[in-house]
């Protein structure tokens, strides 16, 4: 029997009846029968096996090159912004931040909110890669009543009160544990501010969220660069999409040195915000 017959293993009926059983040399193999013996699968195998480990090293180590990139907090300079908030082209409100650099260490921020509501949030946070919030106080007025959120953040942890009307739950003692870059919910423009921003870029980092007493997540893409047009003048801005726990919204942050916070959108409540002015805070 030759390597051909044996290999296609024809079968040819004599006088209409099939022919005895065949006796098969093992030790006859010819080339496309070898194809399918063990050892080569065992080789391609490997080969997948290593391809595979060797993707996921690749991509472990993009992740921890882009995660450890340094923070621009240098970028938080002291000065004070005021914007306008519009739904439609109708204002209806307007915000100011006032930033200060206490000492090398330490950040003071203060937004102000006042229009179709009232709020005034004071942060302090640590001057470093980790932006770390340190303090935050909120007072919210809404139409009939008011909410009020003081908290402390120490290594871990998170504790305060909140004060609201008994039919929101009346005063309320929160706190949590916290994993490592938990920021403050009202940080977050400020955090991705600092951020060393690129195309194409995906940024995640737990937010804690006072009035459910619970930690939710924060993640924007950098879609792209952009140029925005806003009454102080244009320019070209990485807009950066993304959401803090259900809420969505579009951010836009100047390209160039400190980086400012030009534009933002938040589509669901239909309220846009522009910079109208920007003044030094000595």
């Amino acid at each position: 029997m030759d390597d051909q017959s044996f290999c296609t293993h024809s079968a040819e009926t004599v006088a209409g009846r099939i022919p005895p059983p065949r006796t098969i040399n093992a030790s006859v193999l010819c080339r496309p029968c070898w194809r399918n013996t063990l050892l080569p699968d065992c080789i391609k195998l490997s080969w997948c096996v290593f391809i595979l480990v060797t993707l996921a090293v690749n991509i472990f180590a993009q992740e921890n090159k882009r995660h450890s990139k340094p923070m621009h907090t240098a970028a938080l300079i002291n000065e004070a912004l005021r914007y306008r908030m519009v739904t439609g082209t109708t204002e209806v409100g307007q915000i100011t931040v006032n930033i200060v650099n206490k000492d090398d260490a330490l950040l003071h921020i203060v937004e102000s909110v006042s229009g179709l509501f009232e709020r005034t949030t004071a942060l302090l946070v640590r001057k470093d890669s980790t932006l770390q919030p340190l303090a935050s106080h909120t007072v919210m007025m809404k139409e009939s009543y008011s909410q009020e959120i003081q908290l402390q953040y120490s290594l871990g942890n998170v504790s305060g009160e909140v004060f609201q009307p008994e039919k929101l739950g009346g005063r309320q003692r929160v706190g949590a544990l916290l994993a490592a870059k938990t920021q403050d919910y009202y940080i977050v423009p400020y955090f991705l501010r600092s951020c060393a921003l690129q195309e194409n870029e995906v940024i995640k980092f737990p937010v804690y969220e006072a009035l459910r007493n619970q930690v939710e997540l924060a993640r924007g893409w950098v879609v792209k660069l952009e140029e925005i047009e806003v009454p102080v003048g244009k320019f070209a801005c990485y807009r950066v999409e993304g959401f803090t726990g259900k809420l969505r919204w579009i951010l836009y942050f100047d390209k160039e040195f400190p980086h400012r916070l030009i534009k933002q959108k938040f589509p669901a409540l239909r309220i846009e915000t522009e910079l109208i002015e920007v003044m030094p805070n000595s």
